[in-house]
């Protein structure tokens, strides 16, 4: 079983790796083959957790998200630029205290 299979990750660095051969701990590069022959070969095995895995397509989902916000960010910017830009502080002071008060419960 391959990992990126069980992550469901794409990445093209694990692309093209096929578990065909791998390093043994001597360094040389040991096939398959040659550690299904012998009797003494022990497999590693890596067990990941549901948290893992979700978070694994989390990061997937956003590297892959389309650039949706950058009409947004470039009127900000204009306006920091110009002195243009209002800040609410009501608004501000209100959402940190209603944020706040949601970490508590």
């Amino acid at each position: 079983m391959l990992i990126k299979d069980t992550l469901g990750v794409r990445d093209k660095a694990l692309e093209g790796r096929d578990g065909s051969s791998r390093v043994g701990k001597s360094g040389a590069k040991v096939t398959s083959a040659s550690v299904t022959d012998s009797a003494s070969a022990a497999e590693d095995t890596v067990a990941l957790s549901n948290r893992s895995k979700e978070l694994a397509r989390a990061h997937e989902a956003v590297v892959n998200a389309p650039d949706v916000r950058r009409q947004k960010i470039e009127e900000l910017k204009r306006q920091v630029a110009n002195n243009e830009y209002q800040v609410n502080a009501e608004q501000v002071a209100h959402r940190m205290i209603v944020d706040f008060l949601g970490e508590l419960v």
